[in-house]
């Protein structure tokens, strides 16, 4: 056929592919980073790949970046692509518990076709909390009818995932609320811990809500423990604890205020790029987006700061792409060129 009517054909599938994304008649920014998502997408289950033509440390999916992709699809107007990217993440739920992968946990890294990634002594009970949130995130995107019929379909795992969130809770009491934390290598306890969990609970709390089925009154239980365990946590802290910019930015599209406390945890005084602020003030866009050229000095890690990797040898980096959506949608009036290393 030729190479002009190849690329005729390639230059009209894109365009067709696009053609719902209702980021093609915004910035031009934001098509073209929901393109290079869906170049890292697997056609046969829906994963998407931080860089699929990168090595195995990224050639990928994990439940975070499938959270931040999926709100990405669905501010672009690709609905039905991160249906199916959340409809994988949820395959990969752990429906068996064993020995380091308890029933309702997720893998902390898979491969595109769901199979773990690493090894099952890395449990990371965030992954949970990833899940909860995103489906609900989702559901928001939707009509009131299909979000039900939406949650209806994945309440099972939620169910899974928001008992085994209790659970960890209330064997926090011995275990110390553990779990394996990437910037130091190892399982410790710490606050942003805590605020992951109690924004998976919250979440899996207002699906049974808008499901009107009956939830454990375990799940409200565990949830006041928590905030309980974060206030105590942060009011003796030495100086506000440190947290990924952009997660108070996510925890504002799960976790409602509740206007009746005394101490609510958006309250909370925390460190965000080394700048004290209210949790409250910290999720908004400017903060979680705007400011992401500077080094991220909340992490004390001596590491290399990998966020570029997949761009600079060439390579789509669907999370980083996925970023520049929501900073762009947001009303942000420029995309930031690079974003900190994510917890």
């Amino acid at each position: 056929r030729g190479f002009d009517a190849l690329r005729r054909e390639t230059e009209q599938h894109w365009r067709d592919r696009l053609a719902a994304a209702s980021a093609t008649t915004a910035e031009p920014v934001s098509c073209n980073a929901l393109a290079v998502i869906l170049l890292c997408t697997d056609r046969g289950t829906g994963a998407v790949l931080r860089t699929p033509a990168s090595g195995t440390p990224f050639a990928v999916t994990t439940p975070q970046q499938a959270a931040w992709v999926s709100l990405a699809l669905n501010m672009g107007g690709l609905h039905e692509d991160a249906g199916r990217l959340l409809a994988f993440l949820a395959g990969t739920q752990r429906r068996t518990g064993r020995i380091g992968a308890p029933t309702g946990s997720l893998p902390a890294v898979v491969h595109a076709s769901g199979e773990e990634a690493a090894p099952q002594a890395i449990l990371q009970v965030e992954a949970a909390s990833w899940l909860l949130g995103a489906l609900w995130v989702h559901a928001g995107f939707m009509g009131h009818t299909t979000a039900q019929l939406l949650l209806a379909e994945h309440w099972g795992t939620v169910e899974n995932a928001a008992d085994w969130l209790a659970s960890w809770v209330l064997d926090g009491e011995v275990t110390r609320f553990l779990s394996f934390d990437p910037k130091c290598l190892r399982e410790r306890q710490s606050v942003p811990t805590l605020l992951h969990v109690y924004t998976g609970l919250s979440a899996a709390i207002r699906i049974g809500e808008i499901l009107n089925v009956p939830q454990a009154d375990e799940w409200a239980a565990r949830r006041r423990e928590l905030k309980s365990r974060i206030q105590f946590h942060l009011l003796n802290a030495t100086e506000p604890i440190s947290v990924a910019p952009q997660f108070p930015y996510w925890m504002r599209r799960i976790v409602p205020r509740d206007p009746e406390a005394r101490w609510d945890v958006w309250d909370a005084v925390v460190a965000v790029d080394g700048t004290a602020r209210r949790l409250e003030d910290a999720a908004a866009p400017q903060y979680a987006f705007g400011q992401s050229d500077q080094p991220d000095r909340s992490d004390a890690s001596d590491r290399p700061d990998t966020s570029e990797i997949g761009e600079q040898l060439g390579k789509p980096d669907s999370l980083r792409q996925a970023l520049r959506v929501i900073a762009v949608l947001e009303g942000l009036t420029q995309a930031p060129r690079a974003f900190p290393a994510m917890e």
